[in-house]
């Protein structure tokens, strides 16, 4: 039985594989850490006990004391000492220290305290009472046990100790104090004894499965802090990728989006080159036709010329024959802008007037537009610019084809305004001081939105409905403008119109070009001309035009029998005439081989198709003419080559 009890409590309890308690004090064997967490939280969890059971010791202390009345009436003070003056003040100073949060880890020991104060009360009250009266402060000891050991929840170790600290002080008192029996003795020891083992018991037990449920729910709790710092990374790890995902996701959405674009804009570019292969095409169909129309018309003006030198004193043939030559130098400048627009021409930038181009485009515009829309004309100006004629007439143009569709159908007003102005400091836009020209034209349509205003000059931009407009108009507009060094300027209200102001750079007097009068003046001469030309007929006008001015004429259809013409007496000529598109050797070749042999001999090009590129040109070219040639115009360019 020694054996079994010795093996019994040198064996470790085990509450699981890895945790063991020590069998005489439960504490946690070699996990100081998990003990010290059991104290706090077991002193926290059995603060409630710890006040239920002072509550209750303070309220049976104090409700038997009247039981010292009847007891032991001649000692009742003394008891009542005992019980008022130092059990209970113990007890209520116990329980208010419950509630502090400084005394809450004490209270263990506390409690202990109290158990032990009131044990060692009710003995020193069963030494003081009449023998016979004792036996009722007996149940006053077995109560105790009960608080300490059950009702307080005070830890095994502290109710062990608290408890048989008062079987001892019992055993003082009946021994040396009371002289009790020794039946008697024996008798009251086997009951206290017996309830402190069995409390002890109680004890044990109920702290040891305090302790398995505190290790479990730590466990418990360690293996939840697990799962939850699993979840959390693996939310983290699921964030992260599902972020990687969206960066692909939007990678491949921009990647989607910009090959899209570049779908769009490689069917615009295709749009735009077939457009340009088109333009190409025409332009080369117009090349052609200017070549031979330009012929037929060099024709047409050179004879009319001719009849109108040999017929003075006709006033009425003069008259037709005037008409003629308009009609004549019109149809020239019409096939000068078809290989401007086929791009097959330079663009010339000479003094032009504006003025009539204005009358001409609106003459014009009247004719294709609803008779619904007025156009109220004010044009005043009398400057000249430095430009094309055929851009400016495109500028005037498409702003009046805009202002008309602004009005559509319902009709309206457009106004058109031409004045000269003086800027005399920086107060139109970013315009420098100068004589300008002001060109206004306004509508009173429907107007333009702020939000489409600021995007007007942009390529390609139009809220017109598809295949109704390019959205090219008013770029080139502003190009053209911006490159004469010029401004426009828009204004626009809803409901109320638009408002466009061009200003254009005005020429000084001294830039202003020399007029027909003065030209004329100085076209005579008797040099010797070489003209060359495929086409015979120009050459039979052009040496008869030239002979009336005094000049000696020998042409040639073939550039290679000019250059022998040429070679054979270098210094009989004085200047030479060719077209610049020849069968055999073309114009500017021509001018090459006679540069080499005589190089003070001026050239003079003319041509109706293409202008010499700056490779083409050499030092002997002064002059370059467009065909068809109009008498005035090559005897001018004659003088200017020689005299110069």
């Amino acid at each position: 039985m020694k054996s079994f009890m010795r093996q019994l409590f040198a064996t470790p309890l085990q509450i699981s594989d890895e945790v063991n308690l020590n069998p005489y004090t439960l504490a946690f064997e070699n996990e100081k850490g998990i003990e010290k967490e059991f104290l706090i939280d077991y002193a926290d969890s059995s603060l409630w006990f710890n006040r239920i059971g002072l509550i209750t010791g303070l309220i049976l202390y104090m409700v038997f004391g009247f039981l010292d009345g009847k007891m032991a009436p001649m000692s009742k003070e003394a008891l009542w000492i005992i019980r008022y003056a130092i059990v209970s003040p113990a007890i209520i100073i116990a329980i208010l220290l419950s509630y502090r949060e400084s005394c809450r880890k004490y209270m263990q020991f506390i409690v202990s305290l109290i158990l032990l104060i009131a044990g060692a009360g009710i003995c020193i009250m069963i030494a003081i009472t009449p023998h016979e009266s004792t036996y009722a402060y007996y149940t006053g000891v077995i109560l105790v046990f009960m608080l300490g050991y059950g009702n307080s929840k005070v830890r095994f170790i502290w109710a062990t100790l608290a408890g048989w600290l008062n079987v001892l002080a019992y055993e003082v008192v009946a021994v040396l104090i009371l002289d009790t029996q020794p039946e008697i003795l024996i008798n009251n020891n086997f009951f206290f004894i017996s309830a402190n083992i069995i409390g002890m018991l109680s004890s044990y037990i109920v702290e040891i499965y305090a302790r398995k449920t505190f290790f479990m729910s730590r466990m418990l709790n360690v293996e939840r802090e697990k799962v939850y710092t699993l979840n959390r990374n693996l939310e983290e790890t699921v964030y992260k990728r599902t972020e990687k995902l969206l960066e692909v996701n939007a990678s491949l959405s921009e990647e989607i989006s910009v090959r899209n674009e570049m779908e769009i804009q490689k069917q615009i570019l295709e749009k735009r080159l077939l457009q340009s292969q088109k333009m190409e095409s025409i332009g080369n169909l117009a090349g052609g036709i200017a070549h031979d129309f330009n012929n037929i018309l060099a024709a047409i003006l050179g004879y009319t010329e001719i009849c109108k030198i040999e017929n003075p004193e006709n006033r009425q043939l003069c008259e037709y024959l005037d008409e003629i030559e308009t009609s004549g130098v019109r149809a020239r400048e019409l096939t000068q802008q078809i290989l401007t627009f086929a791009r097959k021409s330079d663009v010339e930038v000479s003094p032009v007037d504006i003025l009539p181009v204005a009358i001409e485009v609106i003459s014009f515009i009247r004719s294709s537009i609803p008779s619904s829309i007025q156009i109220k004309k004010d044009l005043r100006s009398s400057s000249f610019i430095s430009g094309n004629s055929t851009q400016i007439y495109q500028v005037i143009l498409n702003l009046l084809t805009n202002a008309a569709a602004a009005l559509g159908e319902g009709g309206g007003v457009i106004g058109v305004g031409l004045l000269d102005i003086e800027v005399d400091s920086s107060v139109v836009g970013t315009l420098p001081p100068g004589r300008y020209i002001e060109l206004t034209i306004t509508d009173t349509g429907e107007g333009i939105d702020k939000e489409h205003l600021a995007l007007i000059f942009e390529p390609y931009f139009t809220t017109k409905e598809k295949h109704k407009g390019t959205g090219m108009g008013l770029a080139v507009v502003h190009g053209i403008v911006t490159s004469y060094g010029g401004e426009i300027h828009v204004s626009s209200e809803i409901g109320k119109g638009t408002e466009f102001k061009v200003y254009l750079p005005a020429l000084e007097n001294e830039d202003l070009p020399e007029t027909p009068e003065v030209a004329k003046r100085s076209n005579q001469g008797s040099e010797h001309v070489l003209f060359v030309d495929d086409e015979k007929a120009i050459c039979e006008i052009e040496k008869h035009m030239l002979v009336k001015l005094g000049y000696t004429v020998t042409y040639t259809t073939d550039s290679l029998e000019a250059i022998d013409l040429f070679m054979r007496d270098p210094n009989s000529f004085d200047i030479i005439i060719s077209d610049l598109t020849m069968p055999a050797l073309s114009g500017d070749e021509l001018a090459k081989r006679v540069y080499e042999i005589r190089e003070d001999l001026p050239v003079i090009i003319c041509t109706g198709y293409n202008n010499l590129s700056s490779e083409q040109r050499t030092p002997n070219i002064r002059e370059y003419c467009h065909k068809p040639l109009l008498q005035s115009e090559l005897a001018y360019a004659i003088r200017r080559a020689l005299d110069d």
